[in-house]
């Protein structure tokens, strides 16, 4: 069955083609002029709609952030040479740190500057303003740190809430269960460089860590 439908298909788009030729053969001038320029039309849209995509993926992609850039920097790559940043020991600990602390300044500002973005008109800034400094003088000009922020009161609220859904549906919890991570462990050495230990990496071990903590 499929095979006479396909033969089908072909046979009616053969007869299709030649109907278009004779229709062409038989079209006046005019007639022609107006079909080529349908033709050059539909030409022009497809070029500039392509055009127009390729300048919004050009435009999403120009910029980057410094959380990308660093992650960009810090990778560690088998055909890299030598990295001066992941061999510079204690300084490079440093370095994390400073950085850390730009981009969460980053966000901070980010935030600060897209409250209305963010939609913060939807909190109920006076509880807000209470349960803060009992000032309300202060209402308008607070910050809103949304659930997305990592470590704000929303989102370890939102935590809690999840973490007593659990409690509502299995009961209270027995067990009180960790996970620890060992320096030693031969996936953290195996990526050391000559000379390291694995306390001039604390980037490897927190990478082991994640991945040994998802597996189990």
């Amino acid at each position: 069955m499929p095979r006479r439908k396909r033969g089908g298909d072909l046979a009616s788009s053969a007869a299709k083609r030649r109907k278009q030729k004779e229709n062409r053969r038989n079209e006046t001038e005019e007639e022609r002029e107006a079909r080529l320029q349908n033709q050059r039309t539909r030409m022009s849209t497809l070029r500039s709609g392509k055009a127009k995509k390729e300048k919004k993926i050009k435009k999403q992609t120009k910029k980057v952030t410094s959380k990308e850039f660093y992650a960009y920097r810090l990778m560690i790559r088998d055909n890299e040479v030598y990295n001066h940043i992941l061999n510079t020991r204690r300084l490079f600990q440093q370095f994390l740190v400073d950085m850390y602390a730009k981009i969460e300044a980053e966000r901070m500002l980010y935030i600060r500057l897209n409250q209305k973005k963010l939609r913060t008109e939807e909190y109920i800034h006076l509880r807000d303003a209470i349960v803060n400094d009992g000032n309300i003088d202060d209402i308008g000009t607070m910050v809103i740190l949304p659930s997305s922020y990592i470590g704000s009161p929303r989102h370890m609220h939102e935590y809690t809430q999840d973490a007593m859904t659990y409690v509502r549906k299995y009961g209270r919890p027995d067990l009180f269960i960790t996970f620890t991570c060992n320096s030693s462990w031969p996936e953290i050495k195996e990526q050391l460089k000559y000379g390291q230990t694995s306390m001039d990496r604390h980037d490897i071990i927190a990478r082991v860590f994640d991945k040994t903590n998802k597996i189990y």
